[in-house]
């Protein structure tokens, strides 16, 4: 497609950013919520569309909410579809599946938490631009810790490699790659996400919401409890 307009340093589309020119994820259709016993689920139907609102891919987005007690889990099951013109996404660290952290939390100057992933990796400088099956970002809030982390599925096609900042970002990233990202857990890898027109993606995370740090909160064990929701087809 011809882009009208253009953002500097953006070859494409920029979906992460907001600055003048961003492109804009639009949901156009919401389907009737479904309720059960400590779950629920809803569906939605997103365009993904140029600052001009010309549309660039189809995203169908099922969310499931999930009450486990002591912690609460929403899964985002996404298909991106490349109906109109052939999508390739960007090399860069800025992406994906991110969240941003209360600044109580962050493991930076200010914050008083930290971040630990599945290998047990601690902070920014441990576990930047490396793959991990999730990481979770926990600290002291007035008389309790809590914390939120981000789940990766295994099945992914991509894994994600972490843009996971002492600062408080915390994105899962499937697309950057050595020459942009610079991710070093991405080395020597320079071939971008690539789908022919007609093609699907598919990718599914979880963001969980527990009480107390990584171990008390158990974190490793609600993963392989998100991967059992997946292989259970719920």
């Amino acid at each position: 497609m011809e882009l009208k307009t253009k953002v500097k340093g953006v070859e494409g589309v920029d979906f992460w950013s907001e600055t003048k020119g961003h492109g804009k994820i639009v949901c156009t259709k919401v389907s009737e919520p479904k309720t059960d016993a400590g779950k629920g689920t809803v569906v939605t139907h997103n365009e993904w569309r140029t600052t001009e609102g010309d549309k660039v891919l189809d995203e169908d987005r099922k969310i499931g909410f999930y009450n486990f007690g002591k912690a609460y889990l929403i899964v985002l099951d996404i298909d991106l579809a490349a109906s109109v013109y052939p999508i390739t996404f960007g090399d860069t660290k800025e992406g994906a599946m991110a969240i941003r952290i209360h600044p109580e939390i962050t493991s930076g100057k200010g914050g008083k938490g930290k971040m630990v992933n599945a290998e047990g990796k601690i902070n920014e400088a441990q576990m930047w631009g490396y793959k991990s099956s999730w990481v979770d970002y926990s600290g002291p809030v007035g008389n309790s810790v809590v914390g939120v982390a981000v789940f990766d599925d295994p099945k992914n096609p991509y894994p994600a490699h972490w843009h996971a900042r002492d600062y408080g970002l915390l994105a899962g990233n499937p697309f950057g790659r050595d020459k942009g990202s610079k991710f070093p857990g991405v080395k020597g890898n320079n071939e971008r996400v690539h789908l022919d027109k007609g093609q699907h993606l598919h990718l599914r995370y979880g963001v969980l919401v527990p009480n107390g740090d990584t171990a008390e909160a158990q974190v490793a064990q609600y993963f392989e409890r998100f991967v059992k929701l997946r292989d259970l087809g719920k």
